[in-house]
């Protein structure tokens, strides 16, 4: 009901790629540059017009659940620009919402049976830890305030493919690896980094099934490479090339590496935006040493991931992700943040009262932190009413939203939540007046 309808920033690309797919126009190009669109910055020139090197996952995905909001109308001129967005449809912003919401109830259902039926957590401690592991990363920012970024698809694939995957290590099955592959194949055509589990997946494969992962391993691979050579085929229908030639290609990857950055930096550090992934790599730590057989495995592979991930994007020229709330790259490794949560939970019930008490004052202080910043960062930044940088702490935006929101100027109160809530269209502003 809260979340934000309009397209922005980097889902401008999707959302281009979702209107030529829904008018079938499968050349993806216009011949006019498409200025109505929002984040005009990443429209070029492909082989046949004006398109965007965007992935096709997400649009793939809006489509198929467009036809169930094709009814709704489209909001008004005058609202539209009253709201400064982008020119999209109404059923279309709702579709969007709509997809991420269920992605993310998806994802929080999936982990938490995970958590408990596979990892033998009680139900409160996995249900704290997804819940607390999702709200404390930038997850659920990207799922309601900016749904069209996609990052939720492609974290529901990959929840899906892991919970596959730990029951597959226990009970191998050629259909078990071939949905595993599927489902990261469709993370991948939503964001190529998912491609990383890809090799997490073979090479955990290999240490615990050892020749008998070969076969298992090559149907997960090619199911995985049939379903993402998809995006190959669109890039090559724009660009004439399987690469585009600008934003997604090998040549944005550079040296020397950032990884400290990905982690540390006040700009966008997974560390210091989200506290909770410390707390997460404890519980990792403990499940190491506890080496428990598929707890260990799976401790193993969160912190594989983790370093992966800090590599990957360390090496890009956009480590920061833009303008954006927190390190939003690193949302991928959720399940592993929560099952290191489930475990520092737990341990906390057998401590002494004190530390009981301690601990899990850290963890919803972690949690109250993130959600805090998140709560009212979305629209400001992207309604450009905050003076906020792509290299703003948390302790720079905290103060500039503190300031706008809540310090009366010249004598007259600056609105509270009201002017964050009327800061972008939503799904109650249809059904309430405020």
């Amino acid at each position: 009901m809260f979340g934000s309808l309009p397209v922005y920033g980097d889902g401008a690309g999707g959302y281009f790629l979702y209107r030529q797919i829904v008018e079938k126009n499968y050349s993806f190009s216009i011949t006019d540059p498409p200025l109505n669109y929002s984040g005009s910055y990443i429209f070029t020139r492909g082989a046949h017009g004006w398109s965007t090197f965007y992935q096709v996952g997400a649009p793939a995905v809006w489509f198929l659940f467009s036809p169930f909001t094709a009814f709704l109308p489209t909001p008004s001129p005058a609202r539209s620009v009253l709201l400064g967005s982008a020119p999209i449809l109404l059923h279309d912003g709702i579709a969007i919402l709509v997809i991420s919401s269920l992605c993310c109830i998806g994802t929080l259902l999936l982990w938490t049976r995970t958590l408990r039926h596979i990892f033998h957590f009680s139900r409160i401690h996995a249900v704290a830890a997804s819940f607390a592991s999702f709200i404390g990363l930038p997850a659920w920012y990207y799922a309601f305030s900016v749904p069209s970024y996609a990052h939720t698809i492609e974290l529901f694939f990959l929840t899906l493919a892991l919970s596959l995957f730990f029951r597959a290590l226990s009970q191998p099955s050629l259909v078990m690896f071939s949905a595993i592959g599927c489902a990261v194949g469709v993370a991948a055509l939503t964001r190529m980094d998912a491609l990383l589990y890809l090799a997490i997946f073979t090479i955990i494969s290999l240490t615990v099934l050892h020749r008998t992962a070969v076969v298992p391993l090559v149907i997960l691979t090619t199911s995985c490479m049939i379903i993402l050579s998809l995006q190959f085929i669109v890039w090559h229908r724009i660009f004439g090339s399987i690469f585009p030639n600008v934003g997604y290609n090998p040549q944005g990857f550079t040296f020397p590496l950032h990884a400290a950055d990905v982690l540390f930096s006040g700009s966008r550090g997974f560390f210091i935006w989200s506290p909770i992934a410390v707390i997460g790599l404890v519980g990792l730590c403990i499940l190491i040493f506890q080496r428990h057989m598929l707890s260990y495995i799976a401790a193993l592979m969160g912190v594989q991931a983790l370093l992966f991930y800090v590599l990957f994007y360390g090496s890009w020229e956009m480590w920061w992700g833009g303008l954006s709330f927190g390190q939003r790259f690193l949302i991928p490794l959720f399940p592993f943040v929560a099952l290191g949560v489930a475990a520092v939970v737990r341990a906390l019930t057998s401590s002494p009262g004190y530390m009981r008490f301690v601990g899990t004052a850290l963890v919803v202080a972690a949690v109250g932190y993130s959600f805090s910043l998140a709560l009212l960062y979305p629209t400001a930044a992207q309604r450009n009413r905050l003076p906020l940088e792509e290299d703003s702490a948390p302790a720079e935006t905290a103060r500039n939203m503190i300031g706008y929101y809540f310090t009366s100027r010249d004598g007259v109160p600056a609105g509270g939540w009201r002017v964050w809530y009327n800061a972008t269209l939503r799904p109650s502003h249809l059904l309430f007046s405020f």
